[in-house]
């Protein structure tokens, strides 16, 4: 199990520890933390969320849920 400090970049490990904390995914991949990360850049700042905005701290989770989601569609997808 990877632990959420052993990320060098700080939107990664806040990422994995909102993934392993709020959905149980212990050790997320490099390319669905990217994903969020450019999803939530499009939508909100990282400058926000780590001044504590609760605004952008509520948009980052959902960001989070809902890009879990469509990897889940998209895998339902696949496995059809």
């Amino acid at each position: 199990m990877s632990h959420f400090r052993s990320k060098k970049r700080a939107d990664f490990r806040i990422i994995t520890r909102i993934l392993e904390l709020s959905h149980g995914v212990s050790n997320p991949s490099t390319k669905l933390l990217s994903k969020i990360t450019e999803t939530y850049s499009d939508y909100g700042t990282w400058s926000g969320f780590f001044q504590s905005d609760p605004e952008q701290i509520k948009l980052l989770k959902r960001v989070v849920k809902e890009v879990l989601q469509d990897e889940q569609d998209e895998q339902d997808k696949r496995d059809k």
